[in-house]
């Protein structure tokens, strides 16, 4: 049959009852597309998604909540897609923080940070010598002690690598008498992994132990994003348990209003911050920023949530303190993997 009788969508072979196919949306040409149409189908589809999020922005920016409701009640074509919207915000934020500002790794290594000594020779030294020593006293653990004060030492005793390294045990010396041990003696594979990072880190902080601290927060500074993406379904998580009553509202419609709200944030800071307070050479944008943030939160509950101010403002500290929460935890997680893998 030639191409120009077709009555079916060349794609998906269903019938065409007008100049785009029902089923999958392809567009049917009646002729060979030429090139001209092929570069016109791009900067179209370009400028469709292009415009998309610019109308998005500004609703986005200054009508808290509104383009969740929108969302849920089903006008979606319009709407740039959230989970784009999320991606393509975060991807600008991030890449505009590792680029311009002090978190990239660069200036991380020319940070100072915290050095890692002996409790002990702090108590007899009174904290002055031995700054950048990394040594264990039997019994103490591992004491990660600020630069600035003997206070705040943390104890690295789990799965007592503190009397490992206390008896000079390496980490070739642990695989050795692992790998000498029959089955059912051996550790397991998490503690066997855990040590031997445990006993790799120290030997490489022997050597170096303030290079490897900032070897680690590289590590820590760059998995922010990856666990802002873990942590954006427990927020919705939350928002779930705490409008739990509300049976109209999916986990969907919550992990809608999440990824708007995220995506709101980085477009909102990557603005104030790196456009408004970099031209004008201030850090008021960015304050303001962090204001509007915490206030859009709540004015956004109340709206998409249809509940009084009182209801709305007390679910709102509840989502504030257990998600922060939720932070401090990804926070010490993320510097344990960090640690892990540096």
């Amino acid at each position: 049959m030639a191409e120009s009788d077709k009555t079916y969508c060349a794609n998906c072979n269903t019938d065409l009852s007008g100049e785009y196919c029902s089923f999958c949306g392809q567009k049917h040409h009646a002729h060979k597309e030429t090139f001209g149409e092929l570069v016109y189908e791009f900067f179209s589809d370009f400028t469709h998604f292009d415009s998309r999020f610019f109308r998005c922005v500004i609703p986005l920016l200054f009508r808290p909540g509104i383009l969740t409701i929108n969302y849920i009640a089903g006008k979606r074509a319009s709407q740039f897609h959230p989970i784009r919207l999320y991606l393509f915000s975060s991807f600008i934020y991030f890449f505009l923080i590792f680029s311009f500002s002090k978190m990239n790794e660069e200036s991380i290594m020319k940070q100072p940070v915290i050095n890692i000594q002996k409790s002990d020779t702090l108590n007899n030294t009174g904290g002055n010598e031995n700054r950048n020593n990394f040594s264990v006293g039997t019994g103490q653990g591992i004491n990660f002690i600020s630069s600035d004060s003997t206070e705040n030492k943390v104890d690295l005793k789990l799965f007592g690598i503190d009397t490992l390294i206390s008896n000079g045990v390496t980490m070739e010396r642990y695989n050795h008498i692992q790998d000498s041990l029959p089955t059912y003696q051996k550790d397991h594979f998490f503690k066997r992994y855990f040590i031997r990072q445990s006993l790799k880190l120290y030997e490489e902080g022997k050597k170096d132990g303030v290079g490897l601290l900032r070897k680690i927060m590289v590590h820590v500074v760059h998995n922010i994003p990856k666990m802002l993406f873990f942590l954006l379904p427990i927020f919705a998580l939350l928002l779930k348990l705490l409008y739990i009553r509300r049976k109209k509202f999916y986990f969907l419609d919550h992990a809608v209003f999440s990824l708007h709200y995220f995506s709101f944030a980085f477009i909102l800071l990557s603005i104030a911050q790196f456009v408004l307070d970099g031209i004008l050479k201030t850090s008021y944008f960015g304050g303001f920023a962090i204001v509007w943030i915490l206030v859009y939160l709540f004015i956004a509950m109340k709206r998409i949530y249809g509940q009084g101010a009182f209801k709305t403002l007390i679910k709102y500290i509840l989502l504030g303190l257990s998600f922060t929460s939720m932070i401090v935890i990804a926070l010490i997680v993320n510097f344990i993997v960090s640690a892990i893998f540096a």
